[in-house]
C-alpha cells in the first residue's frame, strides 16, 4: 500500500493518504464530526473500521482521528511530536498492508510572517514559534 503524510496549516494535524481504501464512507473520533454525520439524509450511522480507528487512538498522544475512504486525519496532543508518533502509526498501517511504500511530498504553507516555508514530514515541527 502506497501512503503519504501531508501537512495542515495547523501543525497539530496530518492527513494521512492511502492507495487503499480504509473506510467505506466518513467516520470520527471526534463528537463534533459524529453528530454532523448523524443529519444524513436516510439517519443511518457512518460504519468503521473499529480496528484500524480503534488501533490509532491507543496511541499516546492521538487526541483525535478522522477517516474517509482514502484519507486518514490525525490529530495529535499538542506536546508530542510527530517523529515520535509516525512508527507507532505506520505500525497500525502493516495491520491493514504489511507492504508499505512512501510517497514522499513537501508542502508549502506560509509561517506567519509571509513567507512560504517547505515542511518535511522527517523535520521537527512545533506548534508556536518563540520570539
Amino acid at each position: 500500500m502506497r501512503y503519504c503524510f501531508d501537512y495542515c496549516p495547523n501543525p497539530e494535524i496530518v492527513v494521512l493518504h492511502l492507495d487503499k481504501k480504509v473506510f467505506n464512507e466518513s467516520v470520527s473520533t471526534d463528537p463534533l464530526h459524529r453528530s454532523l454525520s448523524a443529519l444524513r439524509e436516510d439517519g443511518a450511522q457512518p460504519k468503521a473500521d473499529p480496528e484500524i480507528i480503534a488501533d490509532l487512538m491507543k496511541i499516546d498522544g492521538i487526541k483525535s482521528v478522522t477517516g474517509s475512504p482514502y484519507e486518514i486525519c490525525i490529530e495529535k496532543a499538542k506536546v508530542f511530536l510527530w517523529q515520535e508518533l509516525k512508527p507507532s502509526i505506520l505500525d497500525c498501517l502493516k495491520k491493514i498492508d504489511p507492504n508499505l511504500e512512501e510517497v514522499r511530498r513537501s508542502s508549502s504553507w506560509p509561517n506567519g510572517r509571509g513567507e512560504e516555508k517547505e515542511m518535511d514530514f522527517d523535520e521537527p515541527t512545533f506548534s508556536a514559534e518563540l520570539n
